[in-house]
């Protein structure tokens, strides 16, 4: 159901699994995820602060906070906090020393892709918000340098849609905030983008018509 952003059955789901498993992090953690996005943001702080005391990993902690503080209006710590979330699994990932804080969690919700892809779903809308692009895009950037397989193309299509969204917004983000940047250089690099997945097979609809757009 999560998967699917059925968050509401998500809920009832994990609700239900929770009460059979106390001791499980991940449960508690994908639980808060689905209270937050439900706007139940106290609960979400609640059941958050259960999944940490049973060892939940710093990567999907920060990852939850990121969640409540976008959902709070707070862009700004939201991209902080979705930044961590991703740096700390990339580099869990090349380490392997962040696959479990203890026996009883994981360290990974429904696969660590899963929650790469929260992150940089998170951290483009904040950036979107805060009109912060240019920051944004080379985050991805950095990204796609250090990471590998559908991850790279993942941070690739996040990368050609924070060009998209600069190009349309025409100076200003969707918070209102202002910015600069050289178009036809922003133009080029989400080209570049796309074109890196396209190569890869990578590219659905959505990035083709983005293509076609820059």
């Amino acid at each position: 159901a999560m998967a699917e952003e059925d968050y509401i059955s998500a809920q009832r789901y994990l609700e239900a699994a929770a009460s059979c498993d106390p001791e499980n992090a991940d449960l508690f953690r994908d639980l808060a995820i689905c209270e937050a996005k439900c706007n139940e943001l106290a609960a979400a702080q609640g059941t958050l602060a259960k999944a940490i005391k049973l060892g939940l990993p710093e990567s999907d902690a920060a990852l939850v906070y990121a969640q409540m503080a976008y959902l709070e209006g707070d862009y700004s710590k939201a991209y902080l906090l979705a930044v961590k979330a991703a740096q700390t699994i990339e580099g869990a990932g090349k380490t392997g020393a962040d696959s479990s804080s203890s026996k009883k969690a994981s360290g990974s919700i429904a696969g660590d892709s899963f929650l790469v892809s929260q992150a940089a779903v998170l951290a483009v809308s904040a950036c979107d918000r805060l009109g912060n692009y240019s920051e944004g895009f080379e985050f991805t950037k950095t990204m796609v340098k250090n990471t590998r397989g559908a991850e790279k193309y993942l941070w690739l299509q996040k990368g050609g849609e924070l060009c998209v969204m600069a190009l349309e917004q025409e100076g200003s983000g969707t918070n209102g905030q202002s910015y600069t940047v050289d178009k036809n250089s922003l133009a080029l690099e989400g080209i570049s983008c796309y074109e890196q997945l396209k190569a890869a097979g990578y590219a659905g609809l959505t990035d083709l018509y983005n293509l076609a757009y820059l």
